[in-house]
C-alpha cells in the first residue's frame, strides 16, 4: 500500500512539473513528456491494471488544466498505453535497452497522433481549436530522442541497481 501512495505522489509530482515546466520551454532536451517515460517504465514493471489506473489519473489531471476540450488527454494516455501493453506481451516480451526504447518510441508516436486524431475531431465538431504546427515532425523527431535518452539512462539506471529489467533465468 505504502508503495502505491509513493508512485502516485511521484506521478503527480511529474505532473506538476509538466504542466507548470516543460510545457513552457522549446529546448531540445525539453521537448519529452516526463509522464509517457514515467508510465513506460511502470508498464515494465508494474501490473497492466495498476498502469491503466495511473494513465487515468495522469490524463484526469492533465485535462484539468489544460485548454483542450475535457477527455483528451484521458483517451490518449489510456490509448498510448493500452497500445504499448498490446505491443509489450505480443513482439517484445523481454525487458532488454532495446525493448525499452523501441515501446517508448512507439508511446511517443501513437501519444502524438492519437492526440491529434481527438484535436481534429474536436477541432471538426467546432468543440477546440487546436490545430497542427508547421515544424510538427521535427517536434515529433526530438521527442523521440528525448524519450530515448531518457529511456535508455532510466533502463541502465534500475538494470545497475535492481533485478526488475534482468531475466529470472539467468542468475549472475
Amino acid at each position: 500500500m505504502k508503495k502505491n501512495i509513493i508512485i502516485i505522489i511521484l506521478l503527480l509530482f511529474l505532473l506538476i512539473f509538466q504542466i507548470s515546466f516543460l510545457n513552457d520551454f522549446d529546448f531540445f532536451l525539453l521537448k519529452f513528456n516526463c509522464v509517457i517515460v514515467a508510465l513506460i517504465l511502470m508498464l515494465n514493471i508494474l501490473s497492466f491494471n495498476k498502469v491503466i489506473g495511473l494513465a487515468l489519473m495522469c490524463g484526469f489531471f492533465m485535462d484539468i488544466f489544460s485548454s483542450m476540450p475535457f477527455g483528451t488527454f484521458l483517451i490518449t494516455y489510456t490509448l498510448t498505453i493500452f497500445i504499448t501493453e498490446v505491443l509489450f506481451l505480443n513482439f517484445l516480451t523481454n525487458h532488454s535497452f532495446y525493448s525499452i526504447i523501441l515501446l517508448g518510441i512507439i508511446a511517443v508516436v501513437s501519444f502524438n497522433f492519437i492526440f491529434l486524431a481527438i484535436s481534429g475531431v474536436s477541432y471538426f465538431f467546432n468543440i477546440g481549436n487546436f490545430g497542427i504546427s508547421g515544424k510538427f515532425w521535427l517536434d515529433l523527431l526530438l521527442q523521440i530522442i528525448d524519450h530515448s535518452i531518457i529511456l535508455g539512462i532510466a533502463f541502465y539506471f534500475i538494470n545497475n541497481r535492481s533485478r526488475l529489467f534482468k531475466p529470472v533465468f539467468l542468475r549472475s
